[in-house]
Formats: structure tokens, C-alpha cells, sequence
């Protein structure tokens, strides 16, 4: 009998249709490091590329402690919180490097802004000489939840933003499942917010509630 080669095995629908929507949310997240890779303050992105039919972004190791590593490191007050000079010193870093992205066409969104995407970097100085010198060096990384501000101030969601945006820091909308909802968010209000909460954790010693 003729022997015919066989079949090579496919996909499930649903995990096919799981990895277009992957490689998508990875371009779209490609796409956005490309916009502030050049700014300080975020990674360098060098390209996008595959593995084994895996898509990947090939980018710059960012050396260096989060901001969730950190937070026992830094001074503390009596409060359990940090002190007012070292809540300040890390939200101005913080904040610089968010402002940087208002000077470009269309100003990058991070959406999901949490101590634990915010790296300082350990490759001029140490994290020890940050502290003493009360001045942080920021890399703002993981822009799975990134959007672009196109001139009407507002986001669109994917209905499954919330499976990448950080919980406790997030703004309630990006919270939702609603499918493509419609309800307008400004942009600014979703930045305040956020790094807000940060600065709310870092004064306290506990999460915004």
C-alpha cells in the first residue's frame, strides 16, 4: 500500500486563535518600546524577530534592583512608610521619566506603572549610592499594557487588559472585561492615578486600598 506523509498536527482553534492575539499584544508592545527606546528613563528595544514560531523582542537587559526589591533598603520613618526626602526622590525620578514621553507626537502611556516595573539602574551606581545620594536613576520596563495618546485623550482597551495591568494600581476601568468598552478614560487621570498610588505606598507602608 502507498504510505502518504503524515499530517502535521495543528492547532486547537482556541489555542491558535490564543497565540495570534500573543503575537499581536507582543508587536503592539514592540511598537511602543520603539517609541521611547531612545528616551532616558526606558530600555533600549533592538528588534522583533521569532524562535520556534515564538515572536520575541529582542531588547536591552536592564541591570539593576526594582522598586519592589528596593523598598526595604530605602529609609524608613516611624510611620512604617519612607521618609518624606525618599518619597520624593523616587517620585521625581519616576515622574521625570513619565514626562519625557509628553514630548513626542504622540505621547506613550505605561498603564501599568507598579514598583515592580519600575527598575533603578545599577550600572553607574550602586543602588547604596542612589540612597545616600538621594537621586535615583529609573527604568520604567514591561509595556504589555501601553497605549498611545492620539489627540482625543482617551484609551482603548482590549477587553483582556486586565489580565496584564497590575492590580493595585490600576485604574479601575482597566479593571473591567467589558468587551471593546466604549466608557472614555482620560490618560492623564489613568498617569495621576497611578503614580499616585505609588507615592500613596511608598508615604504609608501599605497599598491604596
Amino acid at each position: 500500500m502507498p504510505s502518504f506523509p503524515a499530517k502535521p498536527p495543528t492547532a486547537p482553534p482556541s489555542q491558535a486563535a490564543a497565540h495570534l492575539a500573543n503575537t499581536a499584544a507582543l508587536f503592539e508592545e514592540y511598537r511602543h518600546l520603539c517609541t521611547v527606546s531612545h528616551l532616558r528613563g526606558f530600555p533600549r528595544v533592538y528588534g522583533y524577530g521569532s524562535c520556534e514560531d515564538d515572536p520575541l523582542i529582542l531588547m536591552e537587559w536592564v541591570e539593576g534592583t526594582s522598586l519592589k526589591q528596593a523598598l526595604p533598603l530605602l529609609p524608613h520613618d516611624a510611620s512604617g512608610g519612607l521618609t518624606t526626602q525618599m518619597v520624593a526622590a523616587v517620585g521625581n525620578a519616576v515622574l521625570c521619566a513619565l514626562l519625557m514621553t509628553q514630548g513626542l507626537v504622540n505621547p506613550v502611556v505605561h498603564r501599568d506603572l507598579s514598583p515592580a516595573n519600575i527598575m533603578f539602574r545599577t550600572t553607574s551606581r550602586t543602588l547604596e549610592q542612589q540612597i545616600v545620594d538621594c537621586s535615583f536613576d529609573p527604568c520604567l520596563i514591561d509595556m504589555g499594557s501601553a497605549t498611545m495618546a492620539l489627540g482625543d485623550d482617551t484609551i482603548t482597551r482590549r477587553a483582556d487588559i486586565w489580565r496584564f495591568a497590575t492590580p493595585a494600581y490600576a485604574a479601575p476601568e482597566m479593571l473591567t472585561q467589558d468587551i471593546e468598552a466604549s466608557r472614555p478614560s482620560p490618560l492623564a487621570r489613568n498617569r495621576c492615578l497611578r503614580a499616585s498610588s505609588i507615592l500613596y505606598q511608598l508615604y504609608s507602608g501599605r497599598k491604596p486600598v
